[in-house]
């Protein structure tokens, strides 16, 4: 198990890095950027499947996440898990894309045992009207109650009313 860990770590923080000058963000809002203040919520399916929540900041700023989202997912082995992420949205040049990318928490239940640790979110999702649609690549460190390295991946929706 402890063989995982450097390459858990390494990639965890590879993943948390910022993202936005690599990709080339511009400082205006592109059209298909929800506005900030909005909310929307929806479904994803994968290996874990349950809702999703996200909710863009009022205010925007240097040094700020673009948005926070919530997942709230279970699979058939009875497993749930609990996911919050602060997500940095990177507008990718000539396409109607996004890249986005942020730290997050996980807690929830496996095999009947509480666990916990960090995750991040990785992805690209695009808006139309006002439905939003991801695909996302999730690597998980659980710490509590068990050690080990795990990535999941999920599609999903949103509607911002």
């Amino acid at each position: 198990m402890t063989t995982l860990w450097r390459p858990a770590s390494l990639l965890i923080a590879l993943l948390l890095m910022p993202a936005r000058h690599a990709l080339g963000q511009s400082e205006a809002r592109p059209a298909h950027q929800q506005p900030p203040g909005r909310a929307g919520a929806g479904l994803q399916a994968g290996p874990f499947t349950g809702f999703s929540v996200k909710a863009y900041q009022r205010e925007a700023g240097v040094g700020r996440v673009d948005a926070v989202a919530l997942s709230g997912t279970f699979n058939l082995k009875g497993s749930a898990m609990l996911q919050f992420v602060l997500v940095d949205e990177v507008p990718l040049r000539a396409t109607p894309l996004s890249a986005y990318i942020g730290p997050g928490l996980v807690l929830g239940l496996d095999d009947s045992r509480s666990i916990g640790g960090l995750a991040a979110a990785t992805g690209l999702r695009f808006f139309r009207s006002r439905v939003e649609i991801y695909l996302e690549l999730i690597p998980r460190l659980i710490l509590v109650e068990d050690r080990r390295a795990e990535t999941t991946a999920a599609v999903g929706f949103r509607i911002y009313p």
